[in-house]
């Protein structure tokens, strides 16, 4: 009886162990599970202080879409931002992939973000890329033709709540930066009112951008460090490399505030990993 006894309690112990097991497994594979987006996208708000504002101006960034889409149409997306009740939307660049000659989902989403505001629009490496290289490229003209403001090597003034807004943007990295973009900034910075920037490339403020000035630019390209590890950050950005230091946020860059989007979508087939999908909200305010 003894041993039986035994045998049963040994039987309950290997029960409960492979339950603990079990669970274990099932508890770790839902934690690695959740590092990936499934179609959620966060929002980050920042406050940038300045005095050339009178009143408060809201602008909406997205950056590096890549075609991808939110729902139908972006409907998901498209909702949130209306929600947010932006005076303007800025886009930093690369809403389509070079080499996909679709690029409807990327025009259709410029034309329902230019119902909700004044959108700013200057091109990433994936628009200007095909623009330069592909012979008979249509995007040029295709995304003229939405009416959004394109800001590419120029800049347009515009008058938001009261405040004069310049609003410029350049599309290079800082190995492509030559004597036309320095001319460029040149001009660009000497202008009266609020300087907005959009560049695509955030690495320039390390390598190229010392000496131009601007109140605030915006910028994508890192895609957040496609993976990030709780206390490390960013893994690996094109231009940046291993652990990069410039992936997301609002920083200070050669004398500029800088905010840092980690994009909507990806590029590559690599998957995002602890990196969800970004709307950012920037709220400029006088002091």
């Amino acid at each position: 009886m003894k041993i039986f006894q035994m045998l049963a309690e040994k039987n309950i112990e290997k029960k409960i162990l492979y339950a603990i097991v079990g669970l274990a497994a099932v508890l770790l594979f839902a934690f690695l599970l959740n590092g990936f987006d499934f179609g959620r996208f966060d929002v980050s708000f920042y406050t940038e202080r300045n005095v050339k504002v009178d009143e408060k101006v809201r602008m909406v960034v997205i950056s590096d879409v890549h075609l991808r889409e939110f729902g139908k149409d972006n409907i998901r997306l498209l909702e949130k931002i209306k929600a947010l009740n932006p005076d303007i939307i800025a886009v930093p660049g690369d809403l389509t992939i070079y080499g996909n000659k679709n690029h409807e989902p990327a025009l259709k989403l410029l034309r329902n973000l230019k119902e909700i505001a004044p959108v700013y629009y200057s091109y990433g490496n994936h628009e200007y890329a095909e623009i330069l290289f592909e012979k008979g490229s249509t995007l040029e003209s295709e995304l003229g033709s939405t009416g959004v403001q394109i800001v590419v090597n120029s800049f347009k003034e515009a008058e938001i709540k009261g405040t004069k807004f310049v609003i410029g943007g350049f599309c290079v990295g800082p190995e492509n930066f030559g004597e036309k973009h320095r001319e460029f900034l040149t001009k660009f910075c000497a202008q009266d009112g609020f300087k907005l920037l959009l560049t695509h490339h955030v690495e320039c403020f390390e390598k190229v951008m010392e000496g131009f000035t601007v109140d605030l630019a915006v910028t994508g390209h890192a895609h957040g460090g496609q993976v990030r590890l709780p206390g490390i950050g960013g893994v690996f950005s094109p231009d940046q490399g291993f652990f990069p230091k410039l992936t997301e946020g609002m920083q200070e860059l050669c004398g500029s505030t800088v905010v840092i989007s980690r994009g909507l979508g990806n590029s590559n087939p690599f998957p995002r990993y602890n990196n969800n999908p970004e709307i950012i909200v920037v709220d400029i305010v006088n002091y």
